[in-house]
């Protein structure tokens, strides 16, 4: 099996980048679509928006790391 060059390699990595994007916004119009059919506090109970909420928490730890460097 021949080992990827730099070159492939970068562009692996392009191309997962994208596909990740692609799936972040497709979750994002999914979430969107559920958000108009069921009520705040309904939404507040789902395990999905928990995790959501999780993500923006680490995410700001991250944020708050990078800006005191």
């Amino acid at each position: 099996m021949d080992q990827p060059t730099a070159i492939n390699l970068a562009e692996v990595i392009a191309k997962q980048n994208r596909i990740i994007e692609i799936q972040v916004e497709a979750i994002g119009d999914l979430f969107s679509l559920l958000m108009q059919h069921i009520t705040v506090e309904e939404a507040d109970q789902l395990p999905t928006v928990k995790k959501i909420n999780l993500a923006a928490e680490m995410r700001s730890t991250i944020e708050e790391m990078t800006e005191q460097e």
